[in-house]
């Protein structure tokens, strides 16, 4: 198998010793703790809160994206012209066209299993007949996430691009690292009001901030996910693609008055 010499930023054949056939060490230090507590100080009031840290169960296209590097994934381009016509009795000929330098798709083999971990607290009060007051912050930090960077970027300059590459037999070195951070705080109330007099009220208000240097692994409409220097990860920390400041959702249900009569169901 092939790894990737990190100082230099050349393909160099490597021994497995200990990294699997996926090309990543095993992970099998995952322990997931959870709690959780409420208590209750007086008639009308109850504190909670909780910790917990999950893991993700991983992607498949991750493992899978390594299927585009040479040999298995070969491209050669071809410029037809009125002299010559690519033919289906040889669509591939020996000669004309070129072959472009092969972009990399490489796993790290430090990766480790992303995990996220999620905590809260609130304080809840029953308002007389009215209904439930609730007050809380409830936070998250992720750590390990994946991402993706070019290893071999060029870096900005004039002339060539190619030869401005670390290593210029190569095109992209996608990167694939569970490097990612992620963070999350809010401030949540709500209140709901059970049934009374035919009516039932459930009202909730957010005010968050979330805060990453990748918001996904795959491209979106909104956002690539990917740096603009490969170099300088960190630049890339600010508001998540999918960030809403402010959320407010209100639902209602309301009882007609009257009984209501169900037909008989004939035995």
């Amino acid at each position: 198998m092939s790894g990737l010499d990190t100082s230099s930023g050349k393909v160099v054949p490597v021994g497995t010793g200990s990294v699997s056939r996926s090309g990543t060490r095993p992970d099998r230090n995952n322990f997931a703790p959870r709690f959780g507590l409420a208590w209750s100080p007086g008639h009308n009031v109850v504190l909670r809160g909780g910790y917990g840290l999950y893991y993700d169960s991983g992607m498949l296209v991750v493992n899978s994206a390594q299927y585009f590097n040479p040999p298995e994934f070969n491209l050669r381009v071809y410029f037809p012209t009125q002299t010559s016509l690519l033919t289906l009795a040889d669509p591939f000929p020996s000669r004309g066209g070129f072959t472009p330098p092969p972009s990399l798709t490489l796993l790290s083999p430090d990766m480790v299993t992303a995990y996220l971990q999620h905590w809260n607290g609130s304080v809840q009060r029953k308002i007389g007949g009215l209904g439930v007051l609730s007050l809380a912050y409830a936070g998250s930090k992720g750590t390990h996430l994946v991402r993706s960077r070019d290893i071999n970027q060029p870096p900005p300059g004039p002339g060539d691009v190619q030869a401005r590459r670390a290593n210029s037999a190569y095109a992209n070195m996608m990167s694939i690292e569970s490097g990612a951070n992620s963070d999350y705080h809010s401030f949540q109330t709500s209140f709901n009001r059970s049934m009374t007099r035919n009516l039932s009220v459930w009202s909730v208000y957010t005010f968050s901030k979330s805060i990453d240097d990748t918001s996904a692994f795959l491209p979106t409409k909104a956002d690539k996910n990917f740096p603009q220097n490969s170099r300088n990860y960190q630049a890339e920390r600010g508001l998540s693609s999918f960030d809403v400041a402010h959320r407010w959702s209100v639902a209602s249900i309301y009882a007609l008055p009257g009984r209501t009569v169900w037909p008989a169901i004939p035995s």
